[in-house]
């Protein structure tokens, strides 16, 4: 690296903080984190994630039915209870991963599935008002955000479990009013080195490494406490060489990354969205009345090309099965792909992918995708996106982020109208009492 990137962008954001975010900036980040909350709140409900925190022969439960007399941060899990902060933050951001329907932003990284959870936890146990939460949200996703600008991962390194940290330990350290840079710093020295292959196998355990990013902000400030240094050199050493190469990053850019992401509104991998959205414009079509389907893609989401391995992650991580789900059902909600459709795996089949220059010469600005469509009878049928909607180059308003967080929560619009409304100072916990109330 040329430079202390970390260091310079924990400084940036705790000058952010101590004069706040703008209001567009704030307004942002308050529907950022209702969208995540309602991802979380869906993912929540999935067996796993209840069995999580229910109980374990060994280790116990996690979950117990009051906050108690000490520091606790609730569970956004079907049947909820609170529990240790850190363990809260470990399954509110794995369960934020579930569906594949978090936000994210280009050429890569996922910054509010790491950062929120540790930020939440933080901001119920410490007590703090929701604009002090929100606060904290925006610097811990700057540093986040700028950490994957300013360096670019090698092939195969995956971007959960690890810069993210950074991010979420700077939130919790200003939450509870501590220099940020020792657990950003103490958060670089732990991380997961996480690749592609267990999302393409289903290896749902990949979820859990948001997880482990989100708890180890809050362990990091423990840590520091305790008398523990992280290392200044640790995401020099590595993430410039040998799971990433450094970029040119603008740090002038940090306060406004945080509206430059994109919203998923598709339950699979982002680099799979814009065909999925071709396959949608040309969608129903029976499964017996198509030939062949041919779909072109940059080569980034070339890793996504290949048939699923028979569970609901790898569906969610083909592009051969997302656009036969589209085209049958013109839909990609979450149940498309949490249950096997055995006519869309026969239709994925005949589903093919290749690169297209073009498409990869426009990435990360653009992501566009191209289906053809040969039917057994009749015309080829043709569709281009250049980049889905929700994404940089076609984004949604505050309606459809509504709309998609009545949908997977399953709380009523004032829920929304609390969160996004500007209700600054009411504190955390009072907000997630509305959010959790059934």
């Amino acid at each position: 690296m040329s430079g202390p990137l970390l260091d310079d962008l924990v400084e940036a954001a705790r000058g952010l903080a101590e004069r706040g975010p703008s209001a567009d900036v704030r307004r942002h980040a308050a529907l950022l984190a209702a969208d995540t909350l309602g991802v979380m709140l869906a993912g929540g409900r999935r067996p796993e994630a209840v069995a999580l925190v229910s109980g374990d022969p060994l280790t116990g439960p996690w979950a117990r039915a009051q906050p108690g007399s000490g520091p606790a941060a609730r569970f956004m899990t079907a049947g909820g209870g609170w529990g240790a902060p850190d363990r809260a933050a470990y399954v509110n951001a794995t369960a934020t991963c579930a569906l594949e329907l978090d936000e994210g932003m280009r050429p890569t990284g996922h910054p509010a599935a790491h950062v929120l959870p540790a930020a939440l936890a933080a901001a119920e146990a410490l007590d703090r008002d929701w604009d002090e939460l929100l606060t904290a949200f925006v610097a811990g996703y700057e540093v986040a955000a700028g950490l994957f600008a300013g360096i670019r991962l090698r092939p195969p390194t995956h971007p959960h479990g690890h810069l993210g940290a950074a991010g979420a330990a700077v939130a919790v350290a200003l939450l509870a009013g501590d220099d940020p840079l020792p657990a950003a710093r103490a958060a670089t020295t732990i991380p997961l080195l996480t690749t592609w292959a267990p999302c393409l196998e289903g290896a749902n355990v990949r979820n859990s490494w948001a997880g482990h990013a989100a708890a180890a902000g809050l362990l990091a400030r423990r840590l520091v406490h305790a008398g523990y240094r992280g290392a200044g050199t640790a995401l020099e050493t590595a993430f410039d060489g040998l799971a990433g190469d450094r970029t040119e990053v603008d740090l002038g850019e940090v306060g406004t990354r945080i509206t430059g992401g994109y919203i998923k509104l598709y339950s699979a991998c982002a680099i799979t969205h814009s065909a999925v959205e071709a396959a949608l414009s040309l969608a129903p079509v029976s499964p017996t009345s198509v030939a062949s389907v041919h779909v072109t893609v940059n080569a980034n989401s070339m890793k996504t090309a290949a048939q699923p391995a028979g569970n609901d992650l790898s569906r969610r991580f083909s592009i051969p099965y997302a656009v036969a789900v589209a085209l049958l059902r013109g839909d990609a909600d979450p149940a498309r792909f949490d249950r096997p459709d055995a006519e869309a795996l026969e239709l994925a089949a005949k589903v093919t992918v290749a690169e297209d220059p073009e498409a990869t010469a426009a990435w990360p600005e653009y992501a566009p995708a191209t289906v053809r469509l040969t039917p057994a009878d009749g015309p080829v049928r043709t569709a281009h996106v250049d980049d889905a909607l929700g994404h940089p180059g076609n984004p949604v308003g505050p309606d459809a982020v509504r709309n998609k967080f009545l949908r997977l929560s399953g709380r009523p619009a004032e829920v929304w109208d609390l969160l996004t409304g500007g209700h600054s100072s009411r504190k955390v916990r009072h907000v997630l009492d509305a959010v959790t109330r059934t």
